[in-house]
């Protein structure tokens, strides 16, 4: 049983729940960053029951994603017919032979409806976030206090596994650093035990 690549889910399932808190961590980024989700089956072998319970509350915030203005989802749609078919139009009177520019230009021509699909999406999941930042919250916390068990009784060095959030309101976790990017505030925190109720949530 490898027990790191077990902790390693359980952090980037905290960070996973947490980035999808307001102010939400763009997707591409967050996907891409949180490279302890690729781990999650590790945990799913450790513990199924708890492994099901994560996944159902993945479940369902994926269904409140499910939001898309139908107008907004119309545009999407007719734009990227209208950025295809002039693409085809394009590649058929050049008569392109290179792949690569025709790639090149089959890019430039679709880029601004999956930008404005991105843009669109981001902003549901601005507003998913507020709207369900408590049972959000909830759930971080019930992976922080699994994890501090899994972590102590295995005795794992914390300090291996930094957790990076965008919230700092979390109970278990020792915050190490804090940084600002385009005014939004990054904590660098670890799984502990907090000494005493004073110090709850003090950044060192």
């Amino acid at each position: 049983m490898n027990l790191d690549k077990i902790a390693s889910a359980l952090i980037g399932y905290i960070e996973y729940f947490d980035s999808n808190r307001t102010p939400v961590k763009p997707y591409l980024i967050a996907s891409l960053s949180i490279t302890g989700l690729r781990k999650k089956f590790y945990l799913k072998e450790y513990d199924s029951e708890f492994y099901e319970k994560i996944r159902k509350e993945n479940s369902w915030y994926l269904r409140e994603l499910q939001r898309m203005p139908k107008g907004r989802a119309i545009i999407f749609v007719i734009s990227l017919f209208i950025e295809v078919f002039i693409a085809v139009v394009l590649l058929t009177i050049l008569n392109v032979q290179s792949r690569v520019f025709a790639a090149l230009l089959i890019f430039f021509l679709l880029s601004p409806s999956f930008y404005y699909f991105y843009k669109t999406y981001t902003m549901v999941r601005e507003e998913v976030g507020k709207e369900c930042d408590e049972r959000l919250k909830k759930t971080v916390q019930e992976i922080i206090d699994y994890a501090k068990d899994f972590f102590k009784n295995n005795q794992i060095d914390a300090t291996k596994f930094p957790i990076e959030l965008r919230h700092d309101d979390y109970k278990g976790l020792i915050y190490k650093d804090k940084k600002g990017i385009n005014g939004k505030f990054i904590y660098t925190a670890y799984i502990g035990e907090i000494k005493n109720e004073k110090e709850t949530q003090k950044i060192l």
